[in-house]
């Protein structure tokens, strides 16, 4: 479903605002996002590797210990996880977590991000186990363990 069906006129309160939105989304879950009790089980939690997503609360665990992340190291990871095995670039990673056009500049930001992750999640981040660099092409999560 595309197009507005509601208008808020200026000047407006943030309550109002609020109160749209959480009517909108809550109209959305009722009649198109509704999924089945089983459903949601199976995905509130992402495990791969040794590393357990749940994704009601946000929460990472390695090998049983809890991680904090920040939330671009989180959507990273969460990427990356839901689409174990496959290559992403500096561009696809920018262009997905950061949600902007992505600019040559944007590469260190991106490498960057993956560093500090790394840090939190790998016993021996500078010989990764779960996220690879391909050089040249980007970097992707690996489910098959050396």
């Amino acid at each position: 479903m595309a197009g507005g069906d509601d208008y808020l006129t200026k000047p407006f309160s943030y309550a109002e605002l609020l109160g749209r939105v959480k009517a909108l989304i809550r109209r959305y879950t009722v009649y198109m996002g509704s999924t089945t009790v089983g459903e949601e089980q199976a995905e509130e939690y992402l495990e791969l590797s040794g590393i357990r997503i749940n994704r009601l609360y946000n929460e990472v665990f390695v090998e049983g210990t809890e991680k904090e992340l920040s939330n671009i190291e989180y959507k990273m990871l969460l990427l990356m996880m839901q689409h174990s095995g496959k290559t992403f670039s500096a561009q696809n990673l920018y262009e997905s977590i950061w949600e902007e056009p992505y600019f040559y500049s944007c590469n260190s930001t991106v490498m960057v991000h993956i560093r500090k992750l790394r840090t939190k999640i790998e016993k021996d981040p500078k010989n990764p186990k779960y996220i690879k660099t391909l050089w040249g092409k980007g970097y992707r999560f690996e489910t098959r363990q050396s």
